[in-house]
């Protein structure tokens, strides 16, 4: 969670104030109690009370570095990928479906992040289409042989020369972004693909024990994931193949 840096340096600053008010407020009254203030000598009591102010100076100082240290703590900015994304329907009709952006956790998956942010980077995105689609589960996308033939019977099956070890962490909660894996027959290892990702559309805990790797989170445009979970698909004997090409027309690092 990330706490406004307002509110820190506000608490910080109103707990020095009030430090250092009560300090002098020592100096003023001699410190201590009345009984205190009978029994000792004025220039005892002054003493006391730079005494008590020191240290009272010692503890804010001690307080400023500590928020300073939560303040850089949380200030800390996840890397953003925005994706913009279409739908072609009659006579190639291309019709945007508006932009998402997916936020992604580099300290709980940094294999993941990593290589989805050199896809990025590399433009290999960018024409490439959500091939499947599961209504109420998952949209699926990210394969490079879409960008040629978004109808293919073979897409989400080739893996190819690339892949990565599982990162298992985060849960699959609605709007979840995850890698896809073969399943565990053909792949004892769960590696996972270096392209290939999916959306979840609700929260899924039953994927938490399926050792899947969550490396992101759609944190602006999920009613532009709802769009693309609405376009037809093909049923499940035909493994959810969109029956249109829905595709992402630009991908890019925001932050």
């Amino acid at each position: 969670m990330r706490i406004p840096l307002r509110i820190l340096l506000a608490s910080g600053l109103a707990l020095c104030v009030g430090m250092s008010v009560r300090a002098q407020d020592s100096l003023d009254t001699g410190g201590g109690s009345s009984d205190t203030l009978l029994t000792e000598a004025p220039g005892d009591t002054v003493e006391v009370a730079e005494e008590v102010l020191a240290d009272t100076m010692e503890v804010v100082e001690e307080v400023l570095v500590d928020t300073a240290e939560v303040i850089e703590e949380v200030s800390v900015v996840l890397p953003r990928v925005s994706l913009e994304v279409a739908v072609e329907g009659d006579k190639n009709r291309v019709t945007k479906l508006g932009r998402m952006v997916i936020e992604l956790y580099p300290d709980e998956a940094p294999l993941h992040v990593a290589d989805f942010l050199k896809m990025v980077e590399a433009g290999e995105y960018e024409g490439v289409a959500f091939h499947r689609i599961v209504p109420g589960f998952i949209i699926q996308g990210g394969d490079p042989d879409s960008r040629a033939d978004w109808k293919s019977p073979r897409l989400g099956l080739e893996e190819g020369d690339c892949s990565l070890p599982p990162e298992v962490g985060r849960h699959h909660t609605r709007g979840a972004v995850a890698a896809a894996r073969r399943p565990d027959e053909v792949n004892p290892e769960q590696e996972t693909s270096c392209y290939q990702f999916y959306i979840c559309l609700a929260d899924l805990p039953g994927l938490d024990r399926g050792s899947h790797s969550v490396f992101g989170q759609v944190v602006e445009g999920m009613e532009v994931v709802e769009k693309i979970a609405r376009v037809k698909n093909a049923g499940s004997a035909n493994m959810n193949r969109a029956l249109q090409r829905v595709y992402m027309t630009e991908v890019h690092l925001v932050q």
